[in-house]
């Protein structure tokens, strides 16, 4: 998203590439202190893809993404607090290991043909019994072990077709705006890659990311479409704004539950550390948020409590 500042300008000159470089090197060199292995795959996926749909048009904006590697990793490798060199190793952690996703993905599909066609629940995965990661590390198989098959299925479904709309559209566009287009390409197929590997969707941060860069692809509108005439002399009725108000309630109750569990993740990270057996929460800088560990410290909290308790 921050290419699109460059690409955008009428005239595109060093300076403005050079700020896209800045801009985008801390964000690689997070990923290399992370050692954020589908973020790497996601981004490079996201490149290679968008240079086989846009070719030539795509090069400035996936060549600016490429440079900004260079100075995030001699950052990495200059500036990194978590190396011990007496160890002599590169990484931290062993990166070729895929065994606890590869428990995940499968418990999650378990669950889904288990409990079909509703799953186990929302957020239960991060309830099943099991103190681990919070959510199954790819989009489809969490909301087909929460949601339910059917929904997942549509869900695929639905991302596919959108992926058949950006194929579609990368061969009919204009080149002139392609360069910008290619940006929003890097980012949609990004954020949906990353989403088959980690638990994005989850987090609420990079959940809103995933919100803007698929709504900013979708909505591009190049300069061969017409601008749509929106008719504002006509009246719309009460139902929007219904609509409208539950909708901010729904917002406010989010925000407020997502605080309390914000809460709640904090107090039970040391109990989480005991349960797990390590006393440490690198590479990542976050709690995983077990709703077990939630409920040994506070068993009563309202979030725990059934439709049966308030009936």
């Amino acid at each position: 998203m921050v290419l699109t500042y460059s690409l955008a300008r009428i005239s595109k000159d060093l300076f403005a590439g050079a700020l896209c470089v800045v801009a985008l090197s801390p964000l690689w060199y997070l990923l290399f202190l992370t050692e954020g292995r589908s973020g790497f795959l996601s981004i490079t996926v996201a490149m290679l893809l968008t240079l086989v749909l846009l070719r030539r048009q795509a090069l400035l904006p996936v060549t600016l993404t490429g440079l900004a590697v260079l100075p995030a990793l001699a950052g990495w490798w200059w500036l990194n607090p978590f190396r011990e060199p007496e160890s002599g190793e590169v990484f931290t952690r062993d990166i070729t290991k895929v065994n606890d996703r590869l428990v995940l993905w499968s418990d999650a599909l378990r669950y889904s043909i288990e409990n079909f066609p509703f799953g186990i629940g929302p957020m239960q995965f991060a309830g099943d019994g099991h103190i681990r990661n919070a959510s199954a590390h790819n989009i489809f198989l969490n909301t087909a072990a929460e949601w339910g098959l059917p929904l997942a299925l549509a869900l695929l479904g639905l991302v596919l077709y959108g992926c058949w709309v950006i194929v579609k559209r990368s061969r009919t566009m204009p080149d002139q705006d392609k360069p910008i287009y290619a940006c929003l390409v890097m980012a949609f197929v990004g954020v949906m890659v990353n989403a088959q590997f980690s638990g994005s969707h989850i987090a609420p941060l990079s959940s809103l990311v995933m919100v803007l860069a698929i709504g900013a692809v979708f909505g591009y509108r190049d300069s061969s479409q017409p601008v749509p005439v929106v008719d504002n002399t006509s009246s719309r009725g009460v139902g929007p704004t219904i609509l409208w108000l539950v909708m901010m309630l729904a917002l406010i109750y989010l925000i407020w539950a997502g605080l309390e569990l914000y809460g709640l993740a904090m107090e039970s990270k040391q109990r989480c550390f005991e349960e797990i057996g390590r006393p440490y929460l690198y590479p990542r800088f976050w709690s995983q948020g077990r709703l077990e560990c939630m409920q040994m410290v506070e068993p009563n909290h309202w979030l725990f409590s059934k439709w049966s308790d308030w009936l």
